[in-house]
């Protein structure tokens, strides 16, 4: 199939979540392994594929028709090492997380840049779902960035109270200290996140 941009028509189905459509290209013979050109236009993306687009948009329907037809859900992209479960937790995308972990996505793969797991980013940015899906596939709590942050730290800066629970209900250590001395009682003390404060005290 004819790219554009270094783009293949498949790419863009998947990117706007035409799930049809992709039906339609991938019965024609399109091929799902397809990764996005070396275009200036399409250098940010690092190479994706059709899969990694519709995880990252959240088109659950597209990427479970994209694994049926073959493609990898644990596919790392690009120098950062971004898989598809990685960029849907960015995004708070559970119905895409949960579809992936049923294909055989690695909860606990971390990206090769901040050494962010899934569960770090969706705690990190609130998204309570994600974290419970994740949390039900067995993502370890105590995994650190490179930095020493671990999910709950994270959670506990940006005052996600609901993830801080589940993620204490999942057994998250407390006391887990950065190399700095930073635990996520500090650090919701400093940030004046009370109700995180009391939640880690309760």
């Amino acid at each position: 199939h004819e790219r554009v941009g270094g783009r293949t028509p498949l790419l863009g189905a998947a990117w706007a979540g035409h799930a049809d459509v992709a039906a339609a290209l991938i019965e024609s013979g399109a091929d799902v392994h397809a990764r996005e050109g070396d275009s200036e236009e399409a250098s940010s993306s690092n190479g994706w594929t059709a899969l990694m687009a519709a995880a990252a948009e959240g088109h659950a329907d597209v990427v479970s028709l994209l694994l049926d037809a073959g493609a990898v859900a644990d596919t790392a992209y690009g120098p950062e090492r971004q898989t598809p479960l990685l960029a849907a937790a960015e995004e708070g995308h559970a119905d895409v997380l949960e579809v992936l972990l049923a294909s055989g996505a690695d909860p606990n793969r971390t990206d090769a840049t901040e050494g962010n797991t899934a569960l770090y980013s969706a705690s990190w940015l609130g998204y309570d779902d994600a974290v419970d899906v994740l949390l039900a596939a067995g993502a370890y709590t105590e995994t650190t960035t490179r930095d020493g942050r671990t999910p709950l730290f994270a959670a506990s800066a940006e005052g996600h109270v609901d993830v801080v629970r589940a993620l204490l209900s999942a057994g998250a250590k407390v006391n887990h200290a950065r190399v700095q001395g930073e635990t996520a009682l500090y650090i919701a003390s400093h940030m004046g996140k009370l109700d995180v404060v009391e939640a880690l005290l309760d």
